[in-house]
């Protein structure tokens, strides 16, 4: 799938109804294009404009960005929204750094009966163009991928680590965007 060319090299995926999640993939937005020049996809502050099909342009940048970057938290993997954004950049191979900002979080045991049950509700009510067990299948796998890739986790608590990592994932994404 090749890069679209308005689609914008990076993607923040984040849980928007989270507020420290959408407080950091603001201040890693503004971090990347003030500090290096790089547009990024963020849903809230302008990836989508007026007449915008929203759902299309998500896909579209979803696939065709070069970086996406998946703020994590719990209820990430609990968000159609978020594991489709993922799904739709793993499909298409793009790189994917997992930033988790809840300094304690584990990732979801993806063979708990629990965990499946819930995911299979979360596709339930969801119009799909392919099989659901097949994309559950697809989204169980990319949780396992993003276990192991090398990303960045929320450490301290310090009042200005949003600041902080903002910059250590930015500084990671500009060097991903020059090879």
């Amino acid at each position: 799938y090749p890069q679209p060319p308005d689609a914008f090299p990076v993607f923040l995926s984040y849980t928007g109804g989270e507020p420290e999640a959408a407080e950091f993939a603001g201040v890693l937005e503004l971090v990347l294009k003030l500090k290096y020049h790089v547009e990024s996809f963020l849903d809230s502050t302008g990836g989508i404009q007026a007449g915008d099909t929203w759902r299309q342009k998500i896909e579209d940048n979803a696939k065709g960005c070069k970086v996406l970057v998946a703020i994590l938290s719990t209820s990430y993997f609990t968000r159609f929204g978020c594991l489709h954004e993922l799904d739709l950049a793993m499909q298409h191979d793009r790189i994917v750094i997992p930033m988790v900002i809840e300094a304690n979080m584990a990732f979801p045991k993806v063979w708990d009966p629990k965990f499946v049950d819930q995911s299979r509700k979360t596709l339930s009510s969801k119009e799909l163009d392919e099989e659901k067990d097949v994309v559950l299948d697809r989204w169980l796998r990319n949780i396992c991928r993003l276990d192991v890739i090398q990303g960045h986790r929320k450490t301290d608590m310090a009042e200005q680590w949003m600041s902080r990592y903002a910059e250590k994932v930015a500084d990671h994404v500009s060097g991903l965007l020059e090879k």
